[in-house]
């Protein structure tokens, strides 16, 4: 049955029983959209520097492969 049928034909009768409250109540729960939770995603942007500041390390060796290319550990020129 629609609700607001199911409504109507509640109005109209005088004093409704317990079990056709709740029978509506579970229409009303199936009829309405739930809404989205707001889930928090994890920022996936990884920064890659430009070609002018990577020639400020020296590569110290290779890590592995990674999902985005591989991996390397550099030491800085600057600092040492």
């Amino acid at each position: 049955m629609n609700v607001e049928l199911m409504n109507n034909l509640m109005k109209n009768q005088f004093a409704p029983n317990y079990i056709s409250k709740l029978k509506m109540k579970k229409m009303e729960n199936a009829t309405d959209k739930k809404k989205p939770k707001n889930t928090k995603l994890l920022n996936l942007i990884v920064p890659i520097k430009p070609e002018d500041e990577m020639n400020n390390y020296e590569i110290f060796g290779e890590l592995g492969k990674g999902a985005y290319g591989t991996v390397r550990m550099g030491l800085d020129k600057r600092n040492n």
